[in-house]
């Protein structure tokens, strides 16, 4: 019995913390929802200069971590970097809660996302006509509507890898934000299996590859020049099912106003390694990122040699 009770008291506890952290969040987002589109872009501006100022070591490690990538050596741009960095996240907070209700329709969402690639790969991986495939993305931009987006386009369902939310009540409240139109989540632990089953069935999948991961589910890459540690799976996966990696990202160029920027397919090739492959699909992220380097999310601890 006392066992009994001491398991009841952490899983009363831990409840108890779950919405603590929950219920402001859950106001602040109803907040967002409720005021006018350019006043509430307005507030989480102010929103994040304040953090900017205040989370000191977030600030500094988007200013080292811009720094050590090289996308610039002085200290003051890279703050002035960093601190649109912080804005535009705080304006992807406000779009991904008011997306769904401005984007109300299949139509609404094709009328209104541009597409920027190779006419033959958007054709092959961004029309109604689609092939399946592994879409491999990154924290950048939008990328919380980025499925929903692509199956709006291509009409197909997407499963996507998503890493459980210590607080489950939070979790809740992002799937919520992120399925539509054909958008399945699955939690990490133990997704391979799902995955395969998918492409074998000629489903598409997703997988965000752009953070840290340990030596068993990794292999060492060049990122920005520096040594970095990336996915291995979207490999494997590839490897055993031929089917065609697209790195891409939804880009925001405006308020609820995103663009899906493509690379063209890496096709499988039996002479390449999995650490060649594993290196080809980073270059193809940090391509993109460098194009619009204040919307990837430099807070990862991302490198082997900072911040470790």
């Amino acid at each position: 019995p006392s066992s009994l009770n001491l398991i009841m008291a952490r899983k009363r506890k831990y409840f108890l913390i779950s919405l603590a952290e929950f219920i402001p969040l859950f106001f602040i987002e109803l907040l967002f929802s409720l005021l006018p589109m350019n006043f509430a872009y307005k507030v989480s501006e102010i929103i994040a200069k304040l953090v900017f100022f205040f989370d000191f070591k977030h600030r500094k490690r988007t200013i080292q971590h811009l720094i050590h990538a090289g996308i610039t050596a002085d200290l003051a741009k890279a703050r002035i970097l960093a601190k649109k960095n912080f804005i535009h996240f705080a304006n992807v907070f406000v779009d991904t809660i008011k997306f769904k209700k401005v984007y109300n329709s299949k139509e609404k969402i094709i009328e209104a996302v541009k597409l920027e690639g190779n006419p033959d790969s958007i054709k092959k991986f961004l029309s109604p006509t689609a092939e399946n495939a592994i879409v491999i993305t990154a924290h950048y931009g939008n990328w919380e509507v980025a499925g929903i987006i692509y199956c709006a386009i291509t009409g197909r369902k997407i499963l996507t890898v998503m890493r459980k939310l210590d607080n489950p009540l939070m979790e809740t409240r992002v799937i919520a934000r992120r399925i539509g139109y054909g958008v399945q989540l699955i939690p990490k632990e133990n997704s391979l299996r799902k995955l395969l089953k998918s492409l074998k069935n000629k489903e598409s999948i997703c997988i965000i590859a752009d953070q840290h991961t340990s030596k068993s589910e990794g292999v060492e890459v060049k990122f920005f020049g520096q040594p970095a540690r990336a996915h291995k799976s979207p490999v494997i996966l590839h490897n055993k099912t031929l089917t065609p990696i697209f790195v891409a990202v939804c880009e925001r160029i405006g308020h609820l106003k995103c663009k899906i920027k493509l690379k063209d397919p890496i096709i499988y090739d039996a002479k390449r390694s999995i650490e060649d492959t594993v290196q080809l699909y980073t270059s193809q992220i940090e391509e993109l990122i460098r194009e619009n380097p204040d919307q990837w999310c430099w807070t990862h601890r991302r490198w082997l040699n900072i911040n470790r």
